[in-house]
């Protein structure tokens, strides 16, 4: 796919990322939608393919912010699921992720990447 869902869905599961005009439109806007995950993806194509990010030297200064948390789930995930499902959900998450460290709960809490003014 060349939309922008596709592309961060496709980047961040490894699979090939393509750019396409409407991502490419959506890398040169900033703030950057959704950015932490958006800079993640973007961290793990210029692993792969660095010479694909190489016309979006504007995300250069966001390429350093850390984002491995974004490996694990917040320790109070559950209180958005309904009650009676908590378990199973909890069993499920359980088996590919751990929480976050209370380090990184906090720096997730009080993240700001373009300032008080994003969206």
């Amino acid at each position: 796919g060349a939309c922008w869902k596709c592309f961060r869905k496709n980047s961040l599961r490894g699979d090939v990322a393509k750019i396409s005009d409407e991502v490419h439109q959506f890398l040169n806007k900033e703030p950057l939608k959704q950015a932490a995950s958006t800079i993640f993806a973007l961290q793990q194509i210029r692993l792969r393919r660095p010479k694909l990010l190489v016309p979006y030297s504007h995300l250069e200064p966001l390429m350093n912010l850390e984002t491995d948390w974004l490996n694990r789930h917040h320790p109070q995930a559950d209180r958005f699921v309904p009650e009676e499902m908590r378990p199973s959900y909890l069993e499920k998450l359980a088996k590919f992720s751990f929480p976050m460290t209370d380090n990184e709960r906090i720096f997730l809490e009080t993240l700001e990447i373009y300032g008080q003014n994003e969206e």
